[in-house]
């Protein structure tokens, strides 16, 4: 895809490899950790953007050449669950959790999950000011015309075989994506399996509010079940 794309928001942790030469678009909590570590053991040469001091959409402007962009996304309802388990259940105290609340009004690491779900409904919690970890997805593979800024758009779900496809496609070696940062990991306080069905943890009220704030999420990204 030519560099001339350029998606509305672009993390500081997307990887950009000169050969082959590809971008993965990172979209935060959507296995973003694993992917990354998979491509800095496949391609060394490569760069997270913001170790160049890219932190946005400039990097386009540097880059010439044609590349292969490629990024995931996953439910919005699973999303947000597992933000909130992760920043808030499995608070530990650490200085970027700490960064996070600072930034964020009203919220702290006792918010509840019905309080935090009524916050992102207010425009306190939306996409204007949103941290990258609930900011809606749709902004890291879309343009602001509403064209779709990467080649490949694969579903957390499916997340392993569209790695490997992936691999195939740029002619890299079958290797296994690592779990990190998992809600599950052995160093969670709680664990809990934020893959399960988002009905579990969301009740009626919940899902009309998560609806409504990530209704482009849900229409662009493939995702018809509201709940």
């Amino acid at each position: 895809m030519t560099h001339r794309v350029v998606p509305l928001h672009l993390h500081g942790d997307s990887f950009y490899s000169p050969s082959p030469a590809f971008l993965f678009h990172c979209v935060p909590k959507v296995a973003s950790r694993s992917i990354l570590n998979l491509c800095r053991g496949a391609c060394p040469e490569g760069w997270r953007i913001a170790e160049k001091g890219y932190h946005d959409t400039s990097f386009f402007s540097d880059v010439k050449e044609e590349l292969f962009r490629f990024a995931f996304v996953r439910h919005p309802f699973s999303r947000v669950l597992s933000f909130y388990f992760d920043k808030f259940v499995n608070y530990d105290g650490s200085e970027g959790k700490k960064q996070m609340f600072a930034r964020l009004p009203k919220l702290s690491p006792t918010t509840t999950l019905k309080e935090f779900i009524a916050w992102l409904g207010s425009s306190r919690g939306d996409d204007r000011k949103a941290d990258p970890h609930f900011c809606s997805q749709y902004t890291f593979v879309y343009t602001k015309d509403g064209q779709r800024a990467v080649d490949y758009l694969g579903h957390f779900d499916q997340l392993a075989n569209g790695m490997q496809h992936i691999q195939q496609h740029l002619g890299l070696a079958p290797a296994a994506l690592p779990q990190l940062n998992s809600n599950l990991g052995p160093a969670r306080r709680h664990p809990v399996d934020t893959s399960a069905d988002f009905r579990k943890y969301l009740d009626a009220a919940d899902i009309r509010i998560l609806s409504k704030r990530y209704e482009a999420d849900l229409d662009l990204l493939g995702f018809p079940d509201r709940g």
